[in-house]
């Protein structure tokens, strides 16, 4: 009794080593873009024994901005792509789809992402806090854009 226990466990065990498992992929992306600017997308593939073929798209508005769109080969495991964020005039949800197909393996996933409008910051800095009358008053003022660079703004 106990070597037929001793063979089924290891029959067990070698079946269970001997299973194939999926390919496993994850792609980075943030969940706020930058509107009118270039936004990057990492995919990480692990495991895998055939070329899967992987779509990306970014969904706004009821159009599709493709991010990926390629054959993905055995040997790959990490690269990013630059992909440009569509315009919009102000925050909205959009949808990232992604679809990745090869051999047995099939997989679909719809996530939400914030596109945010592009907004400039203007600073009015005074030469002082309070003034009395007959003062002159100085005034300095400067634009940022959302990176933080200075605009070539006249006032």
């Amino acid at each position: 009794m106990d070597l037929r226990m001793l063979l089924l466990n290891l029959s067990l065990l070698c079946l269970i080593a001997g299973a194939v498992s999926e390919p496993q992929f994850a792609f980075y992306i943030p969940c706020r873009l930058q509107s009118e600017q270039t936004g990057r997308g990492c995919l990480d593939v692990r495991h895998q024994t055939t070329p899967i073929n992987v779509d990306a798209f970014l969904e706004v508005n009821g159009e599709n901005y493709t991010i990926i769109n390629e054959e993905i080969p055995v040997a790959f495991t990490f690269k990013c792509y630059d992909f440009p964020v569509p315009s919009v005039s102000a925050a909205v949800p959009v949808f990232i789809t992604i679809k990745a197909i090869g051999g047995d393996f099939n997989y679909t996933e719809r996530r939400a992402v914030v596109v945010a409008p592009n907004v400039n910051v203007t600073f009015i800095q005074m030469n002082k806090y309070m003034f009395k009358p007959g003062d002159t008053v100085r005034c300095y003022v400067f634009t940022l854009q959302n990176n933080l660079k200075p605009m070539e703004e006249r006032f």
